[in-house]
């Protein structure tokens, strides 16, 4: 498993007291599977901008392992779903595209794509409850195939219902912390809206 991070876009015009602020703020370090939860779960614009923040592929053939495991089963429509997100979100800000070793090509989000609405109401759904249950049988099956796929879980462990709720803390602390990141990134934005 490898952990990856969200990179922002600021602008030449950001004054030094937001990127003082900016340096204070905890980058969070998520598998991919977090990610996947989320698109899941109905989430679309979070997952698209992290996605094509580190990919951008009109052509799902081109996400590969490592890139998208599929550890909680996404059908290949969702990678449809995230270039339908993408160009959606495109056309509200100016995103740049760079390209990065083996031409792969990815997105350069500026931070007001944090404030465009669809993207605020995702961040507070997040924040607002935790994306999977110990109580729901659908979200216990789901973190007991990330425990299994991740060696987190043994079945025949006498543990194996407390291991499922670990499995599910973890998701959840780690999708709260990218939530909480986008939060703290949107309030220095209010205070400097030229970053």
């Amino acid at each position: 498993m490898s952990w990856h991070s969200v990179t922002i876009r600021l602008s030449f015009m950001t004054p030094w007291s937001a990127l003082s602020e900016l340096n204070k703020v905890v980058v969070p370090q998520f598998l991919w599977t977090s990610i996947e939860l989320m698109q899941l779960k109905g989430l679309k614009y979070i997952p698209a901008i992290i996605y094509t923040g580190n990919f951008i592929s009109s052509d799902s053939s081109k996400y590969s392992k490592p890139f998208l495991d599929y550890e909680v089963g996404l059908p290949s429509l969702c990678l449809e779903e995230i270039n339908r997100a993408f160009e959606l979100l495109k056309r509200k800000v100016d995103v740049k595209i760079a390209t990065r070793e083996f031409r792969k090509e990815y997105a350069k989000w500026p931070i007001k794509v944090l404030d465009l609405k669809e993207v605020r109401d995702e961040i507070n759904q997040l924040v607002a409850k935790p994306l999977l249950s110990k109580e729901v049988p659908e979200d216990r099956m789901i973190a007991k195939k990330l425990g299994l796929g991740g060696g987190l879980l043994d079945l025949n462990d006498v543990h194996h219902d407390e291991k499922i709720d670990a499995v599910i803390e973890k998701m959840n602390k780690s999708v709260r912390e990218i939530a909480d990141f986008f939060l703290k990134i949107l309030e220095i934005y209010k205070k400097y809206p030229n970053m």
